[in-house]
This record gives structure tokens, sequence and C-alpha cells, in this order.
């Protein structure tokens, strides 16, 4: 495994590399995408902050709909979308946590 830099016009991203074989012929996989932090444990300590973020947000969304009936559907839609944001940093976290050591090149 190693830590792939991308550039784009705005700015690099990095991606954790897996190579491996199949049929004979070398291939890449994609493992975790590290967006702009450019370490593991930089990835990790971000995705950390965010399902912490999103968590905290739907604690507050949720006290919320039990004290106000009224905007029900539009707290619904609201919690549904932070729900949607807290699994996929989530699994993003399970994802790099799982990753056990990045050899250094």
């Amino acid at each position: 495994m190693f830590i792939r830099k991308r550039q784009s016009s705005r700015r690099p991203s990095y991606q954790i590399i897996q190579t491996y074989r199949e049929d004979g012929k070398v291939k890449q996989r994609v493992i975790a995408n590290l967006r702009n932090d450019s370490t593991l444990q930089e990835a990790i300590d971000t995705a950390q902050a965010k399902v912490t973020q999103f968590e905290q947000a739907l604690i507050r969304i949720q006290q919320r709909k039990d004290t106000n009936q009224r905007s029900r559907s539009n707290s619904e839609t609201t919690y549904r979308y932070f729900m949607n944001k807290y699994e996929y940093w989530q699994k993003q976290l399970d994802t790099l946590c799982s990753v056990k050591e990045i050899p250094s090149a």
C-alpha cells in the first residue's frame, strides 16, 4: 500500500492505494480517499472530527423535533441529511482505522 497524490486544478488530494495481481497483471485499487490530508493519521483525525460534528447535529435536531411538533417534516428532511453525512463519515473512519500501516517509500 502507498499514498498517491493527485493534483487537481485547485489543490492536491491523497488516496491510499493497494497494489495486487489479477490474472498475472498488476492492478491498483483505491482503499480510501484521504482528501486533503497527506497522512493516514490526519485523515483519521479529520474523519473523527466529522463524525463528532454530525453526531452533535443529530442530537440537536432530535431535541428540536421533540419540542416543536409543527415543523416535523422539515426537521425530518434535515435529520435524514445529517444522518447520511454521519453514516458516510463513520464508514470512512472505519475504513481508515482498518488500514494497519502504510510502508514509507
